[in-house]
């Protein structure tokens, strides 16, 4: 979940400005993402009023899938009971690992026993998809969220006056807060700014989430298969791919690709033929790619693809 991650700004006594403006909350939270989900629901749990800044313009999918470890599900139940019920409602319990390397001198293995987790570790291995977020958002109300705020940088001010955050759009006016916490990941602008990070290195990666009856016909034409609770890494030459059959039928995929340019477009605003040709010719047969992989691809349209970053 992220939580023991995050970044906490609102204690260090800094140059006070003349008219510092009446903190809005007691917590700004940034990211509206697992972690700052959980965040609110606590906060607000005990006492605090709570405001999440969101980079994104409303609450719709991102992401194909979070994978998560047990002692992150045990966490959560330690923080609230009732979110882990309502995140596990909606998950797939992986039960099965596998690994494949296209390379014939490169090892490749499966795993049988992931689910052993629940009795062993005492809670399962689990894949979520968006119905995660919307599981996690239950009980919040809309007036917490303030979408469209990408955070650029904060100020701390004295103890009494907190903290003042930046955004990105100049037409954002600054937002006041007397803490701050950052659940916004290792990209965070808070992270950047408290611990002087470079920017860390992006790598093309697309996320696509297929319905099953896609999968299915898709494997009755091209062949290989998809199991339920089934979480498979296929690497190739300078390109990998993670599967994940769903509960449901339906099959989260995501391609990785190290040699393509981070900043070009990618699938959502191109035609379906232009996204044909570039996964045709990277998931070939005669590149070595197995027919369960090929399926997918197959299967796939612009408009299943939830993110490319």
């Amino acid at each position: 979940m992220k939580i023991l991650s995050t970044l906490v700004a609102g204690t260090a006594a800094l140059s006070v400005p003349t008219a510092t403006p009446r903190p809005t909350a007691d917590v700004g939270v940034i990211g509206a993402g697992p972690a700052g989900l959980v965040l609110a629901h606590v906060l607000r749990e005990r006492g605090h009023s709570v405001r999440i800044f969101e980079r994104r313009d409303s609450f719709r999918p991102v992401g194909a899938a979070v994978f998560m470890h047990p002692f992150a599900l045990n966490s959560l139940r330690a923080v609230s009971p009732t979110l882990e019920k309502q995140l596990l409602d909606v998950c797939t319990t992986i039960h099965t690992l596998s690994f494949t390397t296209l390379a014939e001198d490169a090892p490749s293995f499966r795993l049988d026993t992931l689910g052993d987790a629940k009795r062993v570790l005492g809670a399962p291995f689990v894949a979520v998809r968006w119905d995660m977020l919307r599981a996690l958002r239950v009980g919040l109300p809309d007036e917490l969220f303030c979408f469209g705020h990408q955070l650029e940088r904060y100020e701390q001010h004295g103890d009494a006056d907190g903290v003042t955050l930046y955004f990105a759009d100049a037409a954002q006016p600054p937002r006041t807060v007397r803490y701050l916490i950052d659940a916004g990941g290792i990209r965070s602008a808070t992270r950047a700014q408290l611990l002087g990070d470079e920017r860390i290195p992006r790598l093309r990666a697309t996320f696509s989430v297929l319905p099953a009856e896609r999968v299915a016909a898709a494997h009755e034409a091209v062949g290989g298969a998809s199991t339920p609770g089934e979480l498979g890494f296929v690497a190739g030459d300078n390109l990998s791919v993670v599967t994940m059959g769903l509960s449901d039928g339906g099959v989260m995929w995501s391609q990785t690709d190290l040699a393509a340019d981070p900043t070009a477009p990618l699938y959502h605003d191109g035609s379906d033929a232009e996204l044909r040709a570039d996964l045709g010719a990277k998931y070939a047969k005669s590149n070595g790619w197995p027919s369960g992989v090929r399926a997918l691809v197959e299967a796939t349209t612009p408009a299943d693809v939830i993110e490319s970053t």
